[in-house]
Protein backbone atom coordinates (compact mmCIF):
# COMPACT_ATOMS: atom_id res chain seq x y z
CA UNK A 1 0.00 0.00 0.00
CA UNK A 2 1.56 3.41 -0.95
CA UNK A 3 2.22 5.42 1.72
CA UNK A 4 1.44 9.50 1.86
CA UNK A 5 3.61 12.00 0.60
CA UNK A 6 3.79 13.24 4.66
CA UNK A 7 4.71 9.66 6.13
CA UNK A 8 7.50 8.74 3.81
CA UNK A 9 11.04 9.50 5.26
CA UNK A 10 13.44 12.25 4.41
CA UNK A 11 15.42 11.39 1.36
CA UNK A 12 13.23 8.86 -0.08
CA UNK A 13 13.61 8.27 -3.94
CA UNK A 14 9.68 8.00 -4.40
CA UNK A 15 8.98 11.16 -6.40
CA UNK A 16 5.50 13.08 -5.11
CA UNK A 17 3.77 14.25 -8.71
CA UNK A 18 4.00 18.30 -8.78
CA UNK A 19 1.07 20.20 -9.82
CA UNK A 20 0.20 20.64 -13.19
CA UNK A 21 3.31 23.33 -14.93
CA UNK A 22 2.52 26.94 -14.74
CA UNK A 23 0.94 28.93 -17.41
CA UNK A 24 2.03 32.21 -18.44
CA UNK A 25 0.23 34.79 -20.28
CA UNK A 26 1.84 38.13 -21.65
CA UNK A 27 -0.56 40.84 -21.41
CA UNK A 28 0.94 44.11 -23.46
CA UNK A 29 0.60 46.92 -25.70
CA UNK A 30 0.42 46.83 -29.68
CA UNK A 31 2.74 43.82 -30.68
CA UNK A 32 4.76 43.71 -28.04
CA UNK A 33 3.32 40.06 -26.30
CA UNK A 34 3.25 38.23 -29.74
CA UNK A 35 7.12 39.44 -30.51
CA UNK A 36 8.31 38.50 -26.71
CA UNK A 37 6.43 34.95 -27.33
CA UNK A 38 8.16 34.65 -30.35
CA UNK A 39 11.62 35.36 -29.75
CA UNK A 40 11.31 33.39 -26.28
CA UNK A 41 10.08 30.24 -28.22
CA UNK A 42 13.02 30.95 -30.59
CA UNK A 43 15.01 30.67 -27.59
CA UNK A 44 13.37 27.96 -25.13
CA UNK A 45 10.71 25.93 -27.83
CA UNK A 46 7.47 25.72 -25.29
CA UNK A 47 4.87 26.12 -27.00
CA UNK A 48 2.51 25.27 -24.48
CA UNK A 49 3.85 27.67 -21.80
CA UNK A 50 2.90 31.10 -22.80
CA UNK A 51 0.03 32.52 -24.61
CA UNK A 52 -0.71 36.45 -24.67
CA UNK A 53 -3.42 38.94 -24.81
CA UNK A 54 -2.62 42.23 -26.88
CA UNK A 55 -4.02 45.89 -26.11
CA UNK A 56 -5.38 47.63 -29.41
CA UNK A 57 -7.50 49.86 -27.71
CA UNK A 58 -10.10 47.22 -26.93
CA UNK A 59 -12.30 48.17 -23.46
CA UNK A 60 -11.39 46.69 -20.28
CA UNK A 61 -14.17 44.34 -20.33
CA UNK A 62 -12.65 43.06 -23.51
CA UNK A 63 -9.19 42.30 -22.03
CA UNK A 64 -10.69 40.96 -18.79
CA UNK A 65 -12.80 38.97 -20.92
CA UNK A 66 -9.81 37.51 -23.15
CA UNK A 67 -7.43 36.68 -19.67
CA UNK A 68 -10.24 34.79 -18.68
CA UNK A 69 -11.07 32.45 -21.98
CA UNK A 70 -7.19 31.75 -21.18
CA UNK A 71 -7.51 31.11 -17.37
CA UNK A 72 -10.68 29.08 -17.95
CA UNK A 73 -8.34 26.65 -19.97
CA UNK A 74 -6.31 26.03 -17.33
CA UNK A 75 -8.17 25.45 -14.20
CA UNK A 76 -5.86 23.43 -12.30
CA UNK A 77 -2.97 25.02 -13.21
CA UNK A 78 -1.04 27.82 -11.62
CA UNK A 79 -0.62 31.11 -14.16
CA UNK A 80 1.51 34.09 -14.15
CA UNK A 81 -0.06 37.17 -16.12
CA UNK A 82 3.41 38.90 -16.69
CA UNK A 83 2.06 43.06 -17.62
CA UNK A 84 4.30 45.06 -19.76
CA UNK A 85 4.08 47.81 -17.58
CA UNK A 86 2.93 48.94 -14.27
CA UNK A 87 0.01 51.30 -13.86
CA UNK A 88 -1.52 50.32 -17.27
CA UNK A 89 -4.56 49.22 -18.73
CA UNK A 90 -2.75 45.74 -19.15
CA UNK A 91 -1.98 45.98 -15.58
CA UNK A 92 -5.06 46.85 -14.59
CA UNK A 93 -6.43 43.72 -16.25
CA UNK A 94 -3.86 41.29 -14.67
CA UNK A 95 -4.84 42.88 -11.26
CA UNK A 96 -8.55 42.19 -12.01
CA UNK A 97 -7.97 38.52 -13.01
CA UNK A 98 -5.59 38.15 -9.97
CA UNK A 99 -8.63 39.13 -7.68
CA UNK A 100 -10.83 36.86 -8.92
CA UNK A 101 -8.76 33.89 -9.41
CA UNK A 102 -6.96 32.05 -6.58
CA UNK A 103 -4.51 30.33 -9.19
CA UNK A 104 -3.70 33.76 -10.78
CA UNK A 105 -0.93 35.50 -9.82
CA UNK A 106 1.40 38.69 -11.74
CA UNK A 107 4.39 40.12 -12.74
CA UNK A 108 4.88 43.55 -14.19
CA UNK A 109 7.64 44.82 -16.56
CA UNK A 110 8.38 41.87 -18.55
CA UNK A 111 11.41 41.19 -20.59
CA UNK A 112 13.08 38.52 -22.58
CA UNK A 113 15.09 37.20 -19.96
CA UNK A 114 12.57 36.95 -17.49
CA UNK A 115 10.54 35.10 -20.24
CA UNK A 116 13.23 32.41 -20.93
CA UNK A 117 13.53 31.75 -17.31
CA UNK A 118 10.17 30.93 -17.08
CA UNK A 119 9.81 28.83 -19.96
CA UNK A 120 12.79 27.05 -18.44
CA UNK A 121 11.59 26.36 -14.76
CA UNK A 122 7.58 26.40 -15.57
CA UNK A 123 7.80 22.76 -15.19
CA UNK A 124 9.68 22.21 -12.07
CA UNK A 125 9.40 25.04 -10.03
CA UNK A 126 6.51 26.18 -7.92
CA UNK A 127 5.17 29.93 -8.69
CA UNK A 128 6.47 31.64 -5.49
CA UNK A 129 10.12 29.94 -6.70
CA UNK A 130 9.76 31.10 -10.51
CA UNK A 131 9.01 34.77 -9.44
CA UNK A 132 11.99 35.17 -7.77
CA UNK A 133 14.24 33.54 -10.95
CA UNK A 134 12.31 35.47 -13.06
CA UNK A 135 12.98 39.01 -11.22
CA UNK A 136 16.68 37.88 -10.70
CA UNK A 137 16.76 37.08 -14.55
CA UNK A 138 15.20 40.50 -15.53
CA UNK A 139 17.43 42.69 -13.23
CA UNK A 140 20.46 40.76 -14.64
CA UNK A 141 19.26 41.69 -17.98
CA UNK A 142 19.24 44.85 -17.56
CA UNK A 143 22.08 46.90 -16.88
CA UNK A 144 24.37 50.11 -18.05
CA UNK A 145 27.36 49.31 -20.32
Amino acid sequence: MAQSPKSRRAGSKTRVRRSAPTIGIIIGHAGLPQELRRAALSIVPDREGLEVVSNGDEPAEELDRRLATIADRHPDSPILVFADMCGTSCCHAAARLRRLRSNVEMVNGVNLPMLIRFLQYRTRKNTGELVRLMHRAAKQGTRPV
